[in-house]
């Protein structure tokens, strides 16, 4: 019995040895199937990278991609992404607003179906890739001086920009007629983006000192200016801006030339008259009416000024973004650290920007 129990023992165990090998293999062979299939995933994950990134390839099947996987076209230090996905999608909203209007009736074009009319949408491109960078970071700017918004704030001025545009029935139609969003959309792209830049610029108006500065410094042109002295003499001691030397002379203007929150108050004087200090949005001016004199049916009027600047927003903006960490991962792209704006890597690009810019007239793609 004792020999025949491990006689037993030895032929259970002989069975069993290949069992163990054949689960053995099975789970080699599924860990190598799944290793492989991992291998296979990163292999065309670098190929659509490089597609993407390296060529710029854009087609039906990477759009789709792009969509699942949220590719960057832009970051702010490192860590807020502007998606690629997001970029097509307002591109394409944008397309579709300028070719579901009718701009014959005004003599402009839009034809993004010629060669030219593709380098144009490109330029619409890099400007939405511009604004979308500008947004995210006034929204970080924001979120850093303690700027939050809610869900009622949002519906707060939903409801503001729908009374702006119509009654709200009429907004979600002409929504999706001309750009193809929804409410939801109009919340994401313009409603909560206005919100932040406004709040900031309210905040920024509030602590900017350069007001004071500004008007202290317009205040003394004026006490000058009582004294009888000359107003030449006084805007090279007091102005800034590049007619200073000049003795504030800006020459010939019509109304709507001149800046619309003092255009009025300055078509109002007189020839030979000055006027009191009058504040615009950049900064504070005192004007001279040289001559006036109507020409093809318009008024205009020669003017000189005394200029004071206060500190712009935009300058406020611009000297934020610089502290920050601004990359581009798109290849026709480059950011300009120094101006603070997207620029394109081709020359071809560059100087069909600037000469599509020069010669804008009758291009709606560039005057809108």
């Amino acid at each position: 019995m004792k020999n025949g129990g491990i006689i037993f023992s030895s032929i259970n165990m002989k069975k069993n040895k290949p069992e163990k090998n054949k689960k053995g293999n099975r789970e080699v062979k599924n860990s190598t199937i799944a290793y492989a299939a991992l291998i296979a995933i990163a292999v065309i994950f670098v190929a659509i990278n490089i597609l993407i990134y390296g060529f710029g390839l854009e087609n039906n099947a990477t759009k789709k991609i792009e969509k699942i996987f949220p590719f960057p076209a832009a970051s702010i230090n490192g860590l807020n992404f502007i998606s690629i996905n997001r970029l097509n999608e307002d591109l394409s909203s944008v397309r579709k607003f300028y070719e579901s209007q009718d701009f014959s009736k005004v003599d402009l074009r839009v034809d993004f179906s010629t060669e030219s009319g593709q380098k144009r949408l490109k330029i619409k491109e890099k400007e939405i890739l511009s604004r979308l960078i500008e947004d995210r970071a006034v929204e970080i700017i924001a979120k850093k001086k303690g700027i939050e918004i809610s869900a009622e704030t949002v519906q707060q001025n939903l409801a503001r920009k729908m009374e702006e545009y119509g009654s709200g029935e009429d907004l979600t139609g002409n929504l999706d007629r001309l750009y193809g969003w929804t409410i939801r959309d109009f919340e994401d792209k313009i409603v909560k983006p206005d919100f932040y830049s406004q709040e900031l610029e309210k905040l920024f108006d509030s602590e900017n000192s350069s007001i004071q500065e500004a008007k202290a410094q317009i205040e003394k042109a004026k006490a000058d200016l009582d004294k009888k002295k000359d107003f030449g003499e006084v805007a090279k001691a007091y102005s800034k801006g590049y007619t200073a030397q000049e003795g504030g002379e800006l020459g010939w203007f019509k109304k709507d030339q001149l800046i619309s929150d003092i255009s009025e108050k300055i078509f109002s004087l007189e020839k030979g008259k000055k006027s009191d200090i009058l504040e615009s949005s950049l900064g504070f001016h005192i004007v001279e009416v040289e001559d006036k004199k109507t020409e093809n049916g318009e008024d205009l009027i020669r003017i000189r000024q005394i200029f004071s600047p206060k500190k712009l927003f935009s300058e406020f903006l611009a000297e934020e973004m610089e502290k920050m960490k601004i990359s581009v991962f798109l290849k026709d792209y480059s950011w300009n650290k120094e101006g603070m704006n997207l620029k394109f890597k081709n020359e071809d690009m560059k100087n069909f920007e600037k000469e599509l810019i020069e010669n804008s007239q009758g291009d709606a793609s560039i005057l809108f």
